[in-house]
């Protein structure tokens, strides 16, 4: 299966993984309970191999006890010089570097 990564799902992954583990869910099996979805979709999420609907981001959000922004961080769509404008997604990486890593 030929999956490709984009920077949206990229971002929304790994804002859904950190909400995950502060929330307290261990396992992406946990939270897919808690949201009625299987574990493999948690986890297809989390990799940005699978985009979610309107409905979904809100019942990962209540699962994780966090507002739906939270989950959009990062995410923004600005109108540009095309006729339906762009999606702007910051580094996934860059406001989630772990503090205290290697050489600090």
């Amino acid at each position: 299966m030929d999956v490709r990564l984009t920077p949206l799902g990229e971002r929304f992954g790994r804002n859904l993984w950190r909400s995950r583990r502060r929330a307290g869910f261990l396992t992406q099996g946990e939270l897919a309970a808690a949201v009625g979805m299987a574990r493999t979709a948690i986890g297809a999420i989390e990799l940005g191999q699978r985009m979610v609907r309107a409905d979904t981001i809100l019942k990962l959000a209540a699962a994780t006890n966090q507002s739906p922004c939270v989950l959009l961080a990062g995410l923004e769509w600005r109108a540009g010089y095309h006729v339906d404008g762009d999606f702007y997604v910051e580094s996934p990486a860059s406001p989630l570097l772990r503090k205290g890593g290697r050489g600090q």
